[in-house]
């Protein structure tokens, strides 16, 4: 009898592995939750302009290629900056190049809010890593 019940045992645990290997983890972000424009809407928690940004935006597109693009403003008036790069989203951690740069960022997507931790572009002074909030946006 001990005989018969350890191979269902054994295919019982093999059973609720597989269906636990099959169910998605609940801390995963799918990369399509990333996919689309969005338009900055804080930078440190703060408005982007109190940092001389007008306006930013990043889209992420498929085949894991993003753009950057945005305007300041202040003393950095009518300058305006764009760029592209790389991307790959393993849970909630993006692998990213930004021209010639790359780095990781941790990644939250609520909805149509995105946080990126820290931004892979947008420095404080030029220098100092920070976390930005997006909205997702719809392009024209």
């Amino acid at each position: 009898m001990t005989t018969i019940l350890r191979p269902a045992l054994a295919s019982t645990i093999l059973l609720i592995a597989a269906i636990g290997a099959m169910s998605p983890h609940t801390n995963a972000t799918p990369s399509s939750g990333v996919l689309g424009a969005w338009r900055l809407t804080a930078v440190g928690g703060k408005d982007p302009i109190t940092i001389s940004v007008k306006s930013w935006q990043v889209e992420f597109r498929e085949q894991g290629k993003w753009l950057y693009s945005g305007a300041m403003t202040g003393k950095y008036e009518g300058m305006k900056l764009s760029g592209s790069g790389t991307w790959l989203l393993q849970g909630n951690q993006l692998d990213y190049t930004a021209g010639a740069n790359k780095g990781q960022t941790a990644v939250h997507v609520e909805r149509d809010s995105l946080t990126l931790s820290p931004d892979p572009v947008i420095r404080l002074q030029g220098k100092e890593p920070v976390d930005t909030q997006y909205v997702r946006s719809v392009l024209p």
